[in-house]
């Protein structure tokens, strides 16, 4: 469980940006039928929360930018508000780069992180070599510290705080 006073701060969104090489269209329903394609047909939560997320992305739909992450993320870091924090969120796409375009774009992040404040939230392998959950990590620039502060499951299901334990 994650503690509440967690959740409570409500942070300020100035904008929102998506890279995808190839990203589907939530606006048509063909686009949301293909998404929801890929949910397991017994699990009615997810496809609750898939319609939630769509309903959101319609009502306020991010800025997607068409490419590969490698080659767009130093362009989206560019044009980033240095008085504010960036924060870029991954959960799956780094498993499907190549070992090179990863340290790439965290290359990216740390230079960026160099000239203005950067976070890179992220789910990877948990510290403790499991294989059933992921491990949801921090990295915070300037300083690039990466800390572990949850475990999950792969889509969503639960999440375990681990706190000030993680660090």
């Amino acid at each position: 469980m994650v503690p509440g006073d967690v959740l409570s701060p409500a942070p300020r969104v100035r904008s929102r940006v998506g890279i995808h090489v190839d990203p589907v269209d939530l606006t048509t329903d063909e686009g949301v039928a293909f998404v929801k394609s890929f949910v397991w047909a017994d699990q009615t939560w997810r496809l609750d929360l898939l319609d939630r997320a769509v309903d959101a992305f319609r009502a306020d739909p991010p800025r997607i930018v068409r490419g590969n992450l490698v080659d767009e993320l130093p362009g989206v870091l560019a044009r980033r508000d240095d008085e504010a924090l960036m924060l870029v969120w991954q959960i799956a796409v780094f498993g499907y780069l190549t070992a090179d375009e990863r340290r790439e774009a965290r290359d990216s992040l740390a230079h960026a992180g160099a000239e203005g404040p950067v976070a890179l939230v992220e789910a990877s392998r948990p510290a403790d070599g499991a294989d059933d959950y992921y491990g949801l990590r921090i990295q915070v620039w300037p300083g690039g510290e990466r800390v572990e502060l949850a475990h999950g499951d792969w889509h969503g299901a639960w999440l375990d705080w681990l706190g000030a334990a993680a660090r």
